[in-house]
């Protein structure tokens, strides 16, 4: 399709609906504080640490996962890092590990904070 050729309809109609659903995005929220100090009631918890790789990009996620004495689950985000791929050729294997390092590195940083 070229830039100035109009749109088909069923093509511009899913765009305008999804367009209207534009102002839906201000009810979105994440929450992005996570304090043990204000759940007393807190009984364990988990730090879940996920990386991964491709020919782009690689990155690693951090979760902190808290349980309560009533068995409530909240997981909140804690941390992600992200890198471009070097320039050059560098195997998928290669990437992965680079990726579990930023995991490793990144589960230390949280600790340590």
């Amino acid at each position: 399709m070229e830039w100035d050729e109009e749109m088909p309809e069923k093509d511009l109609h899913r765009w305008e609906k999804w367009l209207s659903s534009l102002p839906q995005l201000r009810n979105v929220s994440f929450p992005r504080c996570f304090n043990l100090n204000l759940y007393e009631n807190t009984q364990k918890c988990q730090l879940h640490v996920f990386a991964d790789a491709s020919t782009t990009g690689c990155g690693a996620v951090c979760y902190l996962r808290a349980i309560d004495r009533n068995g409530n689950v909240s997981c909140t985000l804690a941390m992600s890092k992200a890198q471009l791929v070097p320039k050059g050729e560098t195997s998928i294997p290669r990437l992965e590990l680079i990726a579990g390092v930023m995991a490793v590195q990144l589960e230390g940083h949280v600790k340590r904070s």
